[in-house]
């Protein structure tokens, strides 16, 4: 009885799985044929997970029995010492911080903000190349963060940016706002 790991909607490589080739047999939109030996647990590692999807290829997945896979699975990452996410650490000064955090396409997975100033303000996150100017275009992303505030957030399968990450830190929400900030916000991104 064929059947396959589906991956959640959330899942931003979703039309790629949905075009991987079937294992011999047919499989359900939006789900990834896995093949395992036996009624043993398995274990995929995320990276193999990954290289397939990223090859359109399900071989680094595939085990001897052909048999398949259903329902929830469950995935147990292994800690390495290379190939994880790279930190950017900004302390800001008193001005907007415009910053490029990374030049070409990337991924954030995770965002540590800190506000040790007086006022709220608001990190803003673009998709460019270069570094952007506060009040000029418009954020992917604008996270608001009160004073004395501490904010930890992940992402566990990254949010695109196809051209770069920029950012800047203002004293308003507002796409087109060039309020300066006081110093003393502290912003920590986990990026690949």
């Amino acid at each position: 009885m064929p059947a396959t790991i589906t991956i959640p909607d959330f899942f931003n490589a979703q039309q790629t799985v949905n075009t991987l080739p079937a294992l011999g047999g047919s499989t359900q939109a939006g789900s990834l044929p896995v093949a395992i030996a036996s009624n043993d647990p398995v274990t995929i590692s995320l990276a193999a997970l990954q290289a397939a999807i990223a090859s359109n290829s399900t071989a680094a997945l595939q085990t001897a029995g052909n048999a398949t896979l259903t329902g929830i699975v469950t995935a147990i990452t292994t800690p390495q010492t290379a190939g994880g996410q790279t930190i950017y650490r900004l302390i800001a000064a008193a001005t907007t911080n415009a910053q490029l955090v990374k030049s070409s396409a990337g991924q954030l997975y995770s965002m540590v903000l800190f506000n040790g100033s007086a006022g709220t303000v608001f990190v803003k996150l673009y998709n460019t190349a270069t570094a952007p100017t506060a009040g000029a275009g418009t954020p992917v992303m604008t996270i608001g963060l009160a004073a004395g505030a501490s904010l930890p957030l992940s992402y566990e399968w990254g949010i695109a940016f196809s051209a770069g990450i920029g950012l800047t830190i203002t004293g308003a929400a507002a796409d087109a706002d060039t309020t300066a900030v006081a110093a003393g916000v502290i912003v920590n991104l986990g990026v690949k």
